[in-house]
């Protein structure tokens, strides 16, 4: 004993010395220059090296990084899967088709190494025992369904169900994952996992299958019952859960973000917002954050984790986009200018240039003189989304008037949360059983949906405008595409099927400022889920119109959509709306109420010179749309003023359709349908205004 621990030391020592030594030798591999903060040159760089990661190997996944001094590592599957999805997203942006390229290459390379039970690999390629990983998974289908909303290619549609079954076979009925979690990360503490819930949102949403959807929400009620009064996730680290990586806790956050903007589930961007405003509290003037942190958000190590950083400064972006508090947009630059003064774009080693190391300094703990993957990835993530806020305040200064409302309200839900938890979860739980109970008597199918449709009058040769909202839809014995299999054999091969497919989240004015480029191959439908997947099926067009586009399948698809971007105002004369008129076309509101009722613009533009106000913008505005690939600008239009758009009432509307015996209705299963005719809704309005009756509050 008295010979071994002197051994002992001595090892312990030696390797101390030893790795004293190659820090000096290696870290000043890396040099940044703090003084330049290009975010433009830093973004490119960064998108470059990424490049270089892919094609460094023999396969066309991403390399897992590169230790100082030494070649590209073999590619990693798990990171490959979301900086596809990161591809996807930045040509949305800029049309490079590059980009698209590299992310379908990634996305058929993972294809090609899925295991039998549909799982992916834990670890880097190329292990001759791979083992199944949940996390590893859904970061894969988060690249698998961004690619999927493009091409709607069915390999990508195979390889996405096999995931999700597993995950779903994988999940415990609480909704944590206990099995199936990689051998490469300490198990049970893996709250985190809730990022691959995120994955497996979006494959749902994909695919249009609500089961997946719902399996992710049970996820994201468990990891946000977990949380502590404090915005502290504990069992949430790949190492070390009682300090756990900002990493981790950062994947935490994103998960349950990306889930909310799904699934609209405010109560989920309350509980990371809660974290991030933890998180904001500790960073230092310079945009430091401790790389490892207590439960208290105390720093337990004195370096950064340049992943989590980043990672942290996504979350503070979208957080500010959602509700617009300037502290977000502050904190995410502050971070951002730490992240980019210790970015190194200027090295004379291509395999080091661009790249983003795991930590700083270089020798810290997490990734330790190594460029990382997906450190660059979430770079390059963080100085997007900084873009995209830029332009947005460019042209959109207006909106500052609607934050302290929002605010308000989410610091309101986040309070009242500490409180209402345990009472929420019970009702929830009694909610899901009532839910479940309801949907075995009372659930309906195809059959029960088409006779209600032909009921309100719906038949072959019909023009069918189709308003629909998911959440109605909940004792649905089938999935999405059956729904719009229905709506199809309604109207039969005479007639035509058309779908709202809308670029606007918050308003037309807002979409016009932001400077967005409309594609209508890559730009996702904002109206549903039912829409989006419509959008996607094939023998379907959609409408050339940065705000207000429809897809159409069907008789004369072509004529329907003919220049909608030509029209003068986005759903009036020249577009699908009014050519409803023309066909005598029907609208149906399917679990939506009569607010959704688009056509009610059209009826605006007819009506306007009856008006004692006009429902529109006295600037006109000129957007941009991308086809095939080829810049096209919309006609100056007029959009619908927001501070009229706050003021219509269209329950006057209802209330006079149905006493003049307009408004049809039915109720099946968990939905009401209602089914209205556009020429009668124009008749009523004409009606209505030679009353001096109109739809709007005072």
């Amino acid at each position: 004993m008295l010979v071994e621990l002197p051994r002992k030391v001595y090892r312990r020592i030696s390797s101390t010395i030893a790795d004293t030594r190659e820090r000096r030798r290696l870290a000043p591999l890396y040099q940044p220059d703090p003084s330049d903060l290009d975010r433009e040159k830093h973004l490119q760089e960064a998108l470059d090296w990424l490049k270089r990661a892919q094609d460094a190997g023999d396969d066309r996944g991403v390399s897992y990084g590169v230790k100082f001094g030494e070649d590209f590592d073999r590619s990693y599957p798990e990171t490959t899967g979301y900086i596809c999805q990161t591809f996807v997203e930045q040509a949305k942006r800029t049309g490079e088709s590059d980009l698209i390229d590299r992310a379908t290459q990634m996305a058929d390379w993972e294809v090609t190494i899925q295991l039998p039970d549909g799982a992916v690999m834990g670890g880097k390629a190329g292990n001759p025992n791979p083992t199944p990983a949940v996390f590893n998974t859904g970061m894969v289908l988060l690249g698998w369904a961004a690619l999927t909303n493009l091409t709607k290619t069915d390999r990508y549609t195979k390889a996405i169900r096999r995931a999700c079954d597993w995950l779903v076979e994988m999940q415990e009925p609480d909704g944590n994952w206990i099995r199936g979690n990689s051998r490469f990360a300490a198990q049970g503490a893996t709250l985190y996992n809730v990022k691959a819930a995120w994955g497996l949102c979006e494959a749902g949403f994909a695919i249009g299958e609500d089961r997946y959807v719902q399996a992710a929400i049970k996820n994201a009620e468990y990891c946000a019952a977990q949380q502590r009064s404090n915005g502290w996730f504990p069992n949430c680290c790949l190492t070390d859960p009682v300090n756990p990586l900002l990493h981790t806790i950062a994947y935490t956050m994103q998960g349950l973000v990306g889930i909310a903007k799904l699934t609209n589930r405010r109560d989920f961007f309350a509980v990371a917002q809660k974290t991030a405003d933890a998180e904001m509290r500790i960073m230092s003037q310079d945009g430091f954050l401790p790389g490892r942190q207590t439960s208290n958000f105390d720093a337990s190590v004195k370096w950064c984790c340049l992943t989590g950083s980043a990672q942290t400064s996504s979350v503070w972006s979208e957080f500010y986009m959602l509700n617009r508090d300037e502290k977000y947009r502050k904190a995410a630059r502050q971070i951002n200018r730490y992240l980019m003064a210790h970015h190194d774009i200027r090295n004379p080693d291509a395999r080091l240039r661009g790249g983003v190391p795991g930590s700083w300094p270089v020798w810290g703990d997490y990734g330790e003189l190594r460029i990382l993957n997906w450190a660059t990835k979430f770079f390059v993530d963080a100085l997007i989304l900084q873009g995209d806020i830029e332009t947005l305040d460019a042209g959109n200064l207006a909106i500052k008037a609607g934050s302290s409302a929002s605010n308000w309200f989410m610091a309101a839900r986040s309070v009242l949360g500490q409180f209402l938890t345990p009472a929420k979860s019970a009702l929830r739980s009694s909610y899901r059983r009532a839910r479940g109970q309801y949907a075995k008597w009372f659930g309906f199918g195809p059959a029960q949906l088409l006779g209600a449709l032909k009921t309100l009058g719906v038949q072959p040769g019909d023009a069918l405008l189709v308003h629909s909202g998911m959440e109605a839809f909940w004792a649905w014995k089938g999935s999405v595409p059956e729904i719009i299999a229905v709506l199809k054999e309604a109207v039969g091969s005479t007639g035509t099927l058309i779908l709202p497919t809308f670029s606007v989240v918050r308003t037309a004015v807002d979409l016009a400022k932001s400077g967005a480029v409309f594609d209508p191959r890559l730009t996702p439908s904002r109206t549903g889920l039912i829409s989006e997947v419509f959008r996607r099926s094939p023998d379907v067009l959609r409408s050339i119109h940065a705000t207000h586009s429809v897809a159409v399948w069907g008789a004369d698809k072509e004529w329907w959509i003919e220049n909608h971007h030509l029209a003068e105002t986005p759903c009036g004369r020249g577009t699908p709306f009014f050519r409803l008129l023309e066909k005598h076309g029907k609208i149906v509101l399917a679990g939506v109420d009569i607010s959704t009722l688009t056509f009610f613009h059209c009826a605006e533009e007819l009506l306007e010179p009856e008006m004692p106000f006009s429902p529109f913008t006295a600037e006109r505005y000129v957007l941009t749309c991308r086809v095939n690939g080829a810049i096209l600008k919309t006609a100056s239009m007029r959009l619908y003023a927001p501070e009229i758009s706050k003021r219509r009432a269209l329950g006057i509307l209802e209330m006079e359709l149905k006493r003049r015996g307009f408004w049809r209705q039915h109720r099946v299963g968990s939905l009401t349908i209602v089914v209205l005719t556009a020429n009668q809704i124009l008749d009523t309005l004409k009606d209505l205004s030679s009353r001096r009756i109109f739809c709007y509050q005072r």
